[in-house]
């Protein structure tokens, strides 16, 4: 459900050529925070792939997901401040940095199904 939310929000950023805007040096501090979240998601996510309990595994996804949306809100925000009219290209990076983090976020979602069925399947033979 999160992944068809997420979806929608790419498809307003690119149909109606929308953007973030942070004033001032905020940008920066948006930049730090976005970067802190990407790296600690990903660290989290790799540390503990082996690890079979399904609410925090969904809770490290969950947080790679929001991770992925600070990226996407930060590359708008900084082709509005700093690209000085660019649309075509701003419309562009949208489109595609959209596409690899729904794509992203299906497979995560995709993989996430998968493991659960499995364990379910594993549990009803028990």
């Amino acid at each position: 459900m999160l992944t068809v939310t997420m979806t929608g929000i790419f498809a307003q950023l690119i149909i109606d050529d929308r953007s973030f805007h942070y004033p001032g040096v905020l940008i920066y501090a948006m930049a730090l925070w976005a970067f802190i979240k990407i790296i600690l998601a990903v660290k989290n996510l790799i540390q503990r792939r082996k690890e079979d309990e399904p609410i925090p595994t969904a809770a490290r996804c969950l947080s790679f997901a929001a991770a992925l949306m600070s990226i996407l809100a930060l590359q708008t925000a900084m082709i509005s401040q700093f690209g000085e009219g660019e649309a075509s290209f701003a419309h562009t990076m949208n489109g595609v940095v959209g596409a690899v983090i729904t794509a992203l976020l299906i497979t995560l979602s995709t993989l996430m199904l998968a493991k659960a069925s499995k364990k379910r399947c594993a549990l009803t033979i028990l």
